[in-house]
């Protein structure tokens, strides 16, 4: 009985954060449905200013088309409504100290090693890109659409910041902020590992979830053992120069120049990384073992009604996309 009991009060505790974020995707999306109507709007009135006083449905697309790059605000409102709904759910004492609690200093030493770790997560990217895609090919899908949505550089000063900036600084205090620490409680190892499953979901993009998954791992370490203002950093490093800066350095220097400078990047960071795993294998091993997780708290997790309903809406997303 007494398991029972403790097995619904977990399932029912891990839930509430499942809700949490069905409702921060629901705010992205209504957000972005606001965006393209007022975006419809401002292209209409465009079109009559120049003089189209019946516009098609495809003059309209296209002047929002090349209206999109200046626009973006809807992430924005997504980080302030979130933060506020944050803000009254949580309370003052939680947003202000519990997420930013801080661990052990972060030395030079300590950022090198878990930013080689997030850098060689590229190599492992590119190792199993090809084995998803001839997967996929075997059913008649491709994961190249995703590829290029997931790779695309961002345009518009709005998207910019959003991806570079206040994206990881959202993500962070969503997956970190909230979501790691509400299962810190229950073991270090459990909450890196499922705040980090949950972050790569979230991303709905096939090509994505592998690779965020991989960087949640690191950034839920450096949260736990550091604080969540390195992981941001780590964060907006890998936004602004992995992703978006490698695809605008090509239009300089071009492409070739561009990928084979990325490419040596990765590729030292990685021999570095496998390195540093080695040398540091006895306190690595240590760390898994001190950090044992309970098998009855991850069957109460996967079993609980909000992660569940997040992770088949997420993956129907998935697939559909």
């Amino acid at each position: 009985m007494e398991n029972k009991l403790e097995m619904k009060t977990l399932r029912k505790s891990f839930s509430t954060i499942g809700w949490a974020l069905l409702i921060y995707m629901l705010i992205m999306n209504m957000a972005a449905i606001l965006e393209g109507i007022v975006q419809s709007f401002l292209a209409m009135i465009k079109l009559f200013a120049q003089g189209n006083l019946d516009p098609s449905t495809e003059q309209v697309e296209k002047m929002v088309q090349s209206m999109s790059g200046g626009m973006g605000w809807s992430y924005l409102l997504t980080i302030l409504v979130g933060y506020v709904i944050l803000r009254m759910w949580k309370g003052k004492a939680f947003c202000r100290k519990e997420i930013w609690k801080r661990g052990a200093p972060m030395d030079l030493g300590s950022f090198l090693c878990q930013f080689c770790v997030m850098v060689s997560a590229q190599l492992a990217f590119s190792l199993m890109y090809p084995l998803m895609e001839m997967v996929l090919n075997q059913f008649g899908m491709t994961a190249m659409p995703s590829v290029e949505s997931a790779t695309g550089n961002s345009t518009g000063l709005m998207i910019f910041l959003y991806v570079c900036i206040l994206g990881p600084i959202a993500e962070e205090l969503l997956f970190r902020g909230l979501v790691l620490r509400l299962l810190l409680p229950h073991g270090k190892r459990f909450a890196i590992l499922l705040s980090a499953l949950l972050f790569g979901v979230f991303h709905g993009n096939v090509v994505q979830i592998p690779y965020a998954f991989l960087a949640g791992l690191i950034f839920g370490y450096t949260t736990v053992e550091h604080s969540i203002a390195w992981a941001m950093v780590l964060h907006m490093f890998n936004n602004m120069v992995l992703s978006d800066m490698s695809t605008r350095l090509g239009t300089f220097i071009g492409e070739d120049t561009s990928s084979l400078l990325f490419g040596m990047l990765i590729m030292v960071c990685s021999i570095a990384a496998v390195v540093i795993a080695i040398v540091r294998r006895h306190d690595i091993w240590a760390y898994v073992h001190a950090n044992k997780v309970d098998n009855r708290k991850v069957q109460a997790f996967f079993t609980s009604g909000g992660i569940l309903t997040f992770l088949i809406l997420t993956e129907v997303l998935v697939v559909a996309g």
